[in-house]
């Protein structure tokens, strides 16, 4: 899930053990690497063209 309103990916993933795990990137300087399908990403690039509100 990539949110709109502020810096937050969250990617979940089958670990060894055939659990799910959450993978929760915050900061912008972040990638997110998408294991299943073999490569990764960095929020900065996922974020480019987002302007975020200042008011909250």
């Amino acid at each position: 899930m990539i949110d709109s309103d502020s810096v937050l990916v969250e990617a979940y993933y089958i670990n060894d053990e055939q659990n799910w795990v959450l993978n929760q990137h915050k900061e912008i300087s972040n990638r997110l690497t998408l294991i299943s399908m073999g490569f990764d990403i960095a929020l900065s690039d996922i974020y480019d063209y987002v302007r975020f509100s200042k008011e909250k």
